[in-house]
């Protein structure tokens, strides 16, 4: 059987979240937080994940902050991020990658958008 590649989606929006996995589950194993507690409790039980696709705007602490913690906490364990977010503005892009994303997927987005997307990442890792 062939190993289908992880994915931690990182969403505050239940129907997002949804969307993504209907759209990527048939060639990725997708996991889900709404929160960023629930996404650190995610990664304290389980960092076996190829990608984090991560939201900006969240409650508890934004995306940026999250970003942070998910170097320190991981340590070891580089798992590639790429931001996720209605925010479009060069700004936003620039501090993704100053950040240290593999990628910046602005929402809303096109299923067909979003699959050659994800598959681009994986191509580049």
């Amino acid at each position: 059987m062939e190993y289908k590649k992880r994915i931690l989606v990182i969403d505050d929006e239940a129907d997002i979240v949804s969307l993504v996995e209907e759209i990527l589950c048939d060639e990725y194993e997708i996991a889900k937080a709404l929160t960023p507690s629930e996404a650190m409790e995610i990664l304290k039980n389980d960092q076996n994940f190829d990608l984090i696709l991560l939201d900006i705007i969240l409650p508890e602490k934004d995306g940026w902050e999250l970003f942070r913690e998910f170097k320190t906490f991981l340590k070891d364990k580089e798992i590639p991020v790429a931001i996720f977010s209605i925010l479009k503005e060069p700004q936003d892009m620039l501090k993704a990658i100053k950040e240290g994303a593999v990628a910046y997927i602005v929402k809303p987005f096109e299923p067909d958008g979003l699959k050659r997307r994800v598959k681009e990442i994986f191509e580049k890792l």
